[in-house]
């Protein structure tokens, strides 16, 4: 029988784990200086951080410009003698001199490239040459022809230039060039540009900047944040001149100029450093996010002095404020979880019985081809792809995204939600959902749409490949052309069709969802790769506080999972809204971003940002908690079931405490995943809400079969309603049968849009009639109400033969 849930034990739990969450949390987030001031430490970040401290005399008639500059900026006083104080905390002492220079000479600019013919005007000289540079824009668009000066001497250019007077609303701009070390002349060049004189975006437009690294070269990069109105500018402006290069000057040097292949919008842009030297690369990455945070200083001024401070041990108060913070955090979330289990008062559902009889290794076998086949798999490169050149660009490993299954089950499980949706709009349809036989042409419909969706993202990769190769950014494939198409098309189509085929087996002969099981697979392979692939002695620096973070936030959300998982309030299985409102790989979405490919517009672009914004959203996130509750386990659904078991149906009293309770969990489990994906990324890949709570409902299944199949099982009926399975429990135990629910936990987070896991009504053989007719009774009452809905409304349909319930239906 079931017990009611401890709330204090609940609680207590919850506590601990709030507490670790935010005690790691601030290991990796700067713990503030405020709270370091308040344990006996120095509460000014320059005075606890160290840094770089800039005395600053502006030029006379500026003074209207600074103020609204002191006002803007919370970095930089103003002293009584008119002297600026500008503060640089945490800034290393290495970086200090490119500092100050990025300060002189203007901070971050970018500007429009202009094609003209001022080389040949200037014509060459001993030491400066005239060289070609020729593009093509990604969309097969004209070839572009410009041509530059080139010098290994900075004197030799000046002198070059000295007579030359560009043409109004233009300017002359000088990128210094480092050659790889494998040039023929590895010496550093200077070449020139033509600008516009007008500054298309400047530092004022940029919200924020933060170090990066380019995932390709592993390179430092900056990542620049606009404005609103920076981010509108930025997108207006690289759509006016798609095909041309946009000149993006730092310290008064061009840092880059690369091409702008169309509109770029969404807020975001990236600077690569220059040259080869990785210091000199993190120099100026640490230097260029240090100024564009204090903001583009006002022309003119200049640097009166410059000093840089050593940074204070307060690592004693650090921890203090940690220990702090997670007590309060503990107490917060401790009395939530108390008063939310008393309200709801859920009670937890009874456990598999562990019956006598030997561990079905069988079973434990299949279920290993999971990893078996996902691991071996990735070391099978798609044809026609540089496996030399993939070690150095995409680093190959386990999971893998060049593989022959880099699509994964995605396809098919994409495939899924869309024939679901479209059964559910189209009247003609909607009784195949509930009937078996109808189910076997939802299913052909899958297969087929599945490979169609497969072949469609082949296309794409293959394409993304080709066009890596022809713009240099890396030479992965070994030939370009329509076969070649074809050939990794298929090739990616037939690793998803083979992993449908692992994924059959581990739910026939196997343990859970053969989908579940793959994916998690996935997940935790993709979370493990550093350290499998490295070896200890390299995996210790993959060891980090951000690791620790994604562990604990990871153990914690996998705690309330199970216990979600677990508990009933009623007949109402928890969690009511699935894990929907945390999932961040929708089939629909991913298909948006597809069909985005195809270039159906900027619109389609837009709504799709919109839609990843809203993912992120506390509002949204608390408001798709009670759609889905509603839409999948409001009392109506369930309550014809209830009737024919002879219980009384779910009250709407009864569905709003279990949405209280799925509120709760779920949301604060989304929560800490769209907190946490802001402060570290590392983190986030670990503790995945929608990751982590699939791998522990594919665990509880798991380990629900391992219990069960110690002795032989039969199947009585098959259930695509999550909600069911909490009447059925009831009635079949009420007649002394024991029954087992495969794969009930995977489905109850997916509920409507999980067809792709039916959950399997299982006993052993000796209570298989029984048990098979009180199934049908209950079950089939919910098909019969689908025909008499269809005949109300007058519409022809096939007559539907109902089949028995326990038929296979998919």
């Amino acid at each position: 029988m079931s017990q009611p849930v401890r709330a204090a034990r609940a609680a207590i739990i919850a506590g601990v784990l709030a507490a670790l969450y935010v005690i790691a949390l601030f290991l990796v987030k700067r713990v503030p200086d405020w709270a370091i001031g308040m344990f006996g430490g120095p509460d000014r970040p320059i005075d606890r951080r160290g840094g770089l401290v800039v005395t600053f005399k502006p030029a006379p008639g500026t003074e209207r410009a600074f103020d609204e500059y002191i006002d803007q900026r919370g970095t930089v006083t103003q002293r009584r003698d008119g002297m600026l104080m500008l503060e640089f905390p945490g800034l290393p002492e290495d970086a200090a001199l490119e500092t100050t220079e990025l300060m002189t000479y203007g901070g971050l600019v970018m500007k429009e490239v202009v094609t003209s013919d001022y080389a040949s005007q200037i014509g060459e000289s001993d030491d400066v040459k005239i060289e070609v540079d020729q593009w093509r824009p990604d969309d097969g668009g004209e070839p572009h022809t410009d041509l530059y000066l080139r010098s290994h001497s900075i004197d030799a250019m000046q002198a070059a230039i000295a007579g030359y007077q560009p043409p109004a609303g233009m300017e002359l701009a000088f990128e210094w060039v480092e050659p790889p070390p494998t040039a023929e002349d590895p010496r550093p060049f200077l070449r020139s540009y033509m600008v516009s004189s007008e500054v298309a975006i400047d530092g004022s437009m940029i919200a924020n900047a933060t170090r990066s690294y380019d995932p390709n070269t592993n390179r430092p990069i900056v990542l620049l944040d606009f404005t609103r109105a920076g981010g509108q500018r930025f997108c207006d402006l690289t759509g006016r001149i798609a095909g041309n290069k946009l000149a993006t000057i730092v310290g008064g040097r061009v840092r880059s100029a690369p091409i702008i292949n169309g509109r770029i919008c969404g807020g975001r842009a990236s600077i690569t450093m220059g040259g080869y030297d990785p210091m000199q690369q993190e120099r100026e990455a640490n230097a260029l996010v240090a100024v564009l945070a204090t903001g583009a200083l006002p022309a003119g001024g200049t640097i009166e002095t410059q000093a840089w401070k050593p940074p204070v041990d307060v690592s004693s108060q650090e921890w203090k404020a940690r220990l702090l913070f997670g007590l309060v955090a503990g107490i917060g979330l401790g009395v939530i979880v108390l008063l939310a289990v008393r309200f709801t008062r859920p009670r937890v559902a009874p456990r598999v019985a562990k019956v006598e009889g030997g561990v079905p290794w069988r079973r434990v076998a299949v279920t290993a081809l999971a990893p078996a086949v996902l691991i071996v798999g990735s070391y099978l490169t798609l044809p026609g792809v540089n496996d030399v050149e993939l070690e150095h660009v995409l680093r190959r490993g386990l999971s893998a995204g060049e593989s022959v299954f880099a699509l994964g089950v995605m396809p098919i499980i994409t495939a899924f939600v869309i024939v679901e949706l479209v059964a559910l709009a189209l009247p003609r349809l909607r009784w195949r959902r509930h009937d078996p036989r109808g189910r076997i042409g939802l299913g052909k419909a899958v297969a087929a749409l599945a490979i169609g969706l497969a072949l469609l993202q082949g296309w794409f990769i293959a394409s993304y490949y080709e066009s890596m190769s022809r713009y240099g950014v890396s030479v992965v494939m070994t030939d370009n052309g329509l076969r070649l198409h074809l050939v990794m098309m298929v090739s990616l189509a037939a690793g998803t069709m083979l992993l449908a085929v692992v994924a059959g087996l581990i739910r026939e002969h196997g343990l859970g969802n053969g989908y579940a099981v793959l994916m998690t697979t996935g997940f935790v392979l993709d979370v493990a790769r550093p350290y499998l692939l490295e070896g200890f002695e390299n995996a210790r620096h993959f060891i980090t506080a951000g690791t620790l973070l994604g562990l604990v936030g990871a153990v914690g959300i996998a705690v309330a999972t199970r216990a979600l998982l677990r508990w009933r309030i009623d007949s109402l299985r928890l969690p009511t809204s699935g894990a929907t409102p945390v999932s961040d790989s929708s089939g629909v979405v991913q298909l948006l971003v597809m069909l985005s490919s195809l270039g159906l517009g900027e619109a389609l672009w837009t709504t799709i940002e919109r839609v990843n914004a809203a993912r992120t959203s506390l509002i949204v996130l608390v408001v798709s908690v009670g759609v889905w509750s509603w839409l999948f386990a409001r009392p109506r659904l369930v309550a014809n079931i209830t009737r024919e078991a002879g219980a009384e149906p779910p009250t709407y009293r009864t569905w709003l405490r279990a949405t209280a309770l799925t509120m709760v969990v779920v949301g604060g489990a989304g929560l800490v995943g769209i907190y946490t994906s802001g402060v570290d990324q590392l983190a986030f890949a670990m503790l995945n809400p929608f990751s982590v709570m699939l791998a522990t409902a594919t665990l509880l299944d798991v380990v629900d079969d391992l219990r069960a199949r110690r002795r032989k099982l039969v199947p009585v009926g098959v259930v695509h309603q999550a909600q069911y399975t909490g009447v059925l429990e009831r009635v079949l135990a009420d007649a002394g049968i024991p029954a087992h629910f495969h794969a009930s936990h995977i489905r109850a987070l997916f509920a409507f849009f999980g067809p792709w896991a039916p959950i399997v009504v299982l006993v052993p053989e000796e209570h298989a009639e029984p048990a098979r007719s009180k199934v049908y009774e209950l079950v089939t009452e919910e098909h019969r109400e689908v025909v008499r809905a269809f005949a109300r409304d007058a519409r022809p349909i096939p007559a539907p033969r109902f089949a028995p319930v326990w038929a296979r239906t998919s």
